[in-house]
């Protein structure tokens, strides 16, 4: 597998992909190490499926990895928005548990940070405002990455047709130049 050149490694392990997938690889390990940790509200949207903590564990670590994977490697581009796409529907699901907790105005443990729902609301929405913004920088990060993907493609090509331009015009002139050559020293007969 091919990495990325070195010169942008940097910019690229601090692309939302790359910080989206070690978050996600930390949460796995935590519901792997203490299944409690799978009813944090990040996390609980994942437990409204059905699934157990050790199945969100696992689903967080293999996610997290081929995500990285796949921002780091230079891998073909539809490949590595495969190997993403996991990601973003986990971040999905997730937003979808912020957002359920946002409507209850409670934690998904029956936690109310308020006195009041709206402000319970308004303090859930604070506190889980990292995570839907990570969740909408992700969804743009592919869509900008998909984009550039595109464009650069068309670059090249554009860049390619542009020199097999600049060769025929050079052969052409190089032609009619030999034949102005040619018709001034060869004798006409």
């Amino acid at each position: 597998m091919k990495l990325v050149e070195s010169r942008c490694l940097f910019q690229v392990m601090f692309a939302p992909i790359c910080v989206i997938g070690v978050i996600h690889i930390i949460g796995g390990l935590a519901a792997l190490f203490a299944p409690g940790a799978a009813l944090v509200t990040g996390l609980s949207g994942l437990t409204m499926t059905g699934a157990g903590s050790a199945q969100i564990a696992v689903t967080l670590i293999v996610v997290g990895f081929l995500a990285i994977t796949a921002r780091l490697s230079a891998l073909p581009n539809d490949l590595r928005l495969f190997m993403i796409t996991p990601q973003q529907i986990v971040l999905l699901v997730q937003a979808v548990g912020v957002l359920v907790a946002l409507f209850n105005g409670c934690y998904p443990d029956g936690y109310q940070p308020a006195p009041t729902l709206a402000a319970s609301r308004w303090f859930i929405l604070g506190d889980q405002a990292p995570l839907l913004v990570l969740c909408l920088s992700h969804a743009a990060d592919m869509v900008f990455a998909r984009r550039i993907a595109v464009t650069r493609v068309q670059l090249e090509e554009a860049l390619a047709e542009q020199q097999l331009l600049r060769n025929e015009i050079e052969l052409n002139h190089s032609k009619e130049a030999w034949l102005n050559f040619t018709r001034d020293i060869v004798p006409k007969r």
